[in-house]
Formats: structure tokens, C-alpha cells, sequence
């Protein structure tokens, strides 16, 4: 996907508009010819003792299908690799390799992942495109003659990348049994991809799936039972945020040099001018794109792995290679960017605990929430979990918050001492001790239910 992205990026850069064409096989590991197969590993050269091991893997396999009422008799199976092993992802890998290779061309990129296959064509419009999209799609047809396959047109997706409002980016691609109109947006590797890269559509759509999960979490969650806190925050940062952060790392950029910040956001005198030359004329192409540029410090070092190993090979790039050209593609590694994103999510919400107009009743506690909080709800039954956080943020039933939901007419205490307040009850308590009251009666003042 990065690399994806990056070639989109690059055709920008060059003026051009980049056509994305995303092809659905029918059927792919039903359709697997075994002999084909075996032929694809062999002209990888796979070891031969891998080879023979698949070819036995899927000798003599059978299948029967049973109902309640009925088994039917088993059937041998001559094609096709098994649903649901492990193994079979990476067979399917090997067995349409020819087909991403066919694919690469001098104006045309292939990315595929088992049966989710991509052409990006980059040309100076969407129509010319469609051309060589049509022509590299024989090649699709040629591929599937060999080795069983079927494609299903009507499943096609086609996207032009464009941020020139004066480009045509609704070009729609004529094969010979099949028209694919172009849309704003298709879904690739599970991410929502729009013509411009805006990110806007991806986000409505993960806070939409995060949003459904979060109402089941909720319909599993109540004020006096459920499975505890402690694993209600298990299972939300498990199911939800991962929903939430899926795809990030595609549209952010970070830097742990704060030299190099201030240097380009006030060039002045320092040393690498030539360097700061060419980043601001690549800022300012970009600019001229649409595309705006945010840069964001991140600690370094700590806790990131790569940053060294980039470190020492920046110091052996700037001292041994400064005549050389720069590569045309830059690759991060995953691991290293997902951590910089959590630990910028941190800071910025370390600045937004300070800052925020939320939360202001928690805040005037004087601890940050952090892992100690749990401590409060573990091992503690449900109803008395849900007392302790209501108390923490101040959303209780008490007339000081009941009052701003206008559930009652005054946020006043029958003791006189002010609003109904938790800090309120409390010295109530150090007069009086605690009462628990019965559901739906008001709390008085000397004994109040917290």
C-alpha cells in the first residue's frame, strides 16, 4: 500500500494522473490447477523437498457435505487449494506471481495480495490511461486461459488520482464484455481511497465500523453488571482501536530531528543549505498540489526500533555519499512507524488533558488517568466500579450534574452548604456517615447516596 502511495504521490509530482483498476477473481483457491501450481513453485525455484511436500498436501483430498438429515458420500477433489489453511494464502502468492509480473510495465505498476489484485497506470490523462489498462487487461485474459481462472468484471473498481480540478477523473474504462464507470472512491486492502487522497471518506467509514463495535461493546456493558472494567477496556482496545488506527500510517509523516524542523521553517545560516534548498522547493511543489504539510516531532530513540540503525546510515550517507543520487523510493518500516504514532497520540493528548474543556472534573483530581487507575476496579463488582467512575467525573446523581441535563429545577443542597456536589456529600459523610438509598429517591442532605 505504501509503495502504492508513493507512486501516486510521484505522478503528481510529474503532472500526471494516476488510474487505479482493482480486478476480482471468481472463485481464486477453488480455481487453483494443482499441475500449475506445482509448475509456478518449480519456476521460483522453490526447493524441490517444498515442491514435493505440496504436491502430496494436495494429492487424494476429498470433500462431503453434510446436513442434519444427510451426509452426502465423499467426493474426491482434483482442484483447488483448501479454504481456511494456512498454507494456501501463500500458495496463491506463487501461483498468480505471473500475473503481477505481467502487469509492470513502463507505465504501469501491479500490487496484489492473493486474490486482491491492483494495475496503476500513470499517464498524462484519465483516458489515456483507460487505453493501457485495456491493453494490459489481455494480458489478465492470457493469464486466466492458463491457469483456470475467471475474472468477474461487474466486481471491478476504477479510481483516477487527480488533485487538478482540471482533469477528467470520471473516464470510464470500455473492455470488450464489460464497462467500468469510475468512482470517487474504492476500498483497497482495507482502506477507503479517495480521488484526491483526502482521507476524509477513509475516516467517516473506520469511525462508522468503530462506532457500531463500540454500541455492541455497550449493549455488553451496564452500571451494576457486565464482566468488570478492567476487561471492558481489554476488549476495547483489542476490537475498537485497532478499527479506529487502521491505515494511519499511510497518511502520516514524523521526524524526531527538531534541527531540521526549525531549520525549514526559518532557514536563516546553517550548514546543508543545499539540503534545505531542496526541501523547501519539494514544499512548495507539494503546496502548489494542494497538499498541506504538517511536521510533527516525536521522541527518538527510546523505545523505537530502526531509529539507530537510520541514524548510523544518514552519518554514512552524508559523509560517504554526498555525489550520489537519491533512491527513488523510501521505504519505513512498519513496526517503526506504528510506534512513533502511538507515542505521538500520547503527547498530543497529554497536551489536550492539560488544555482541554473536557473533563474538567477528573482533571481537578490532580492525577493523570494511567494503568494505576485500574487498580480502582479490579477485582470490584460492577455496580460499585461504575459509583467510583461516576464520582471521578462528576456525571452522578447528584443535583450539581443533574441540574445541567435539566432533571431537576435546582442544582442546590438541602444542607445549605451549596450545589449537590460529591465534595459536598463527603463533608455531609464526615458529619453523618453514608446512607444508601433505594433507586429513584432523592438523596437528603445528612446521609446522601454518592
Amino acid at each position: 500500500m505504501h509503495f502504492l502511495l508513493q507512486r501516486i504521490h510521484r505522478a503528481w509530482s510529474e503532472g500526471k494522473v494516476a488510474s487505479l483498476l482493482l480486478l476480482d477473481v471468481s472463485g481464486a483457491y477453488d480455481n487453483v490447477s494443482k499441475e500449475r501450481l506445482l509448475h509456478n513453485l518449480r519456476k521460483r525455484r522453490v526447493s524441490m523437498g517444498i515442491v514435493n511436500w505440496v504436491a502430496s498436501f494436495l494429492t487424494s483430498r476429498s470433500t462431503s457435505l453434510k446436513l442434519q438429515e444427510y451426509t452426502d458420500p465423499s467426493t474426491a477433489i482434483q482442484t483447488g487449494i483448501p479454504q481456511g489453511s494456512p498454507i494456501s494464502p501463500i500458495l496463491y502468492l506463487f501461483y498468480n506471481a505471473d500475473l503481477i509480473e505481467a502487469f509492470k510495465t513502463s507505465e504501469t505498476e501491479a500490487v496484489g495480495y492473493i486474490d486482491d489484485v491492483s494495475i496503476l497506470a500513470i499517464g498524462p490523462t484519465a483516458p489515456r490511461n483507460c487505453k493501457t489498462l485495456k491493453a494490459i487487461h489481455r494480458k489478465a485474459e492470457e493469464w486466466a486461459l492458463k491457469h483456470g481462472s475467471q475474472f468477474a468484471p461487474a466486481k471491478y473498481e476504477l479510481v483516477h488520482f487527480s488533485r487538478d480540478p482540471s482533469y477528467n477523473t470520471t473516464h470510464a474504462l470500455r473492455l470488450p464484455h464489460a464497462t467500468i464507470t469510475a468512482s470517487q472512491y474504492c476500498r483497497y486492502l482495507g482502506l477507503q481511497l479517495d480521488t484526491k487522497l483526502r482521507w476524509g471518506h477513509h475516516r467517516e467509514k473506520m469511525e462508522a465500523a468503530a462506532t457500531k463495535r463500540l454500541s455492541a461493546l455497550s449493549a455488553l456493558a451496564s452500571s451494576t453488571w457486565d464482566t468488570g472494567t478492567v476487561n471492558l477496556r481489554q476488549v476495547y482496545r483489542a476490537m475498537i482501536v485497532p478499527q479506529m488506527l487502521y491505515g494511519c500510517s499511510a497518511c502520516a509523516i514524523f521526524t524526531d530531528n527538531q534541527a531540521a524542523i526549525r531549520a525549514i521553517r526559518d532557514p536563516k545560516t546553517p550548514s546543508g543549505q543545499y539540503i534545505l534548498v531542496e526541501a523547501t522547493r519539494a514544499l512548495d511543489q507539494l503546496r502548489n498540489l494542494g497538499i498541506q504539510v504538517k511536521f510533527r516531532w516525536i521522541p527518538a530513540h527510546v523505545g523505537v526500533p530502526g531509529n539507530e540503525a537510520a541514524d548510523r546510515a544518514a552519518k554514512e550517507a552524508a559523509e560517504n555519499h554526498l555525489g550520489e543520487p537519491e533512491p527513488e523510493t523510501l521505504k519505513t518500516l512498519m513496526a517503526t512507524t506504528k510506534s512513533i504514532i502511538r507515542k505521538t497520540m500520547k503527547v498530543e493528548w497529554e497536551a489536550s488533558w492539560e488544555k482541554a474543556k473536557h473533563g474538567r472534573e477528573l482533571f481537578k483530581l490532580g492525577v493523570k488517568p494511567g494503568k494505576a487507575t485500574l487498580d480502582l476496579h479490579a477485582g470490584t463488582h460492577r455496580a460499585i466500579s461504575s459509583a467510583i467512575t461516576q464520582m471521578r467525573t462528576g456525571k452522578i446523581g447528584l443535583r450539581a450534574y443533574l441540574a445541567k441535563i435539566d432533571k431537576v429545577e435546582t442544582d442546590k443542597c438541602e444542607c445549605g452548604y451549596g450545589p449537590q456536589t460529591k465534595q459536598n456529600k463527603k463533608r455531609d459523610n464526615d458529619r453523618g456517615g453514608l446512607v444508601f438509598k433505594r433507586k429513584g429517591e432523592q438523596p437528603h442532605c445528612r446521609n446522601g447516596l454518592f
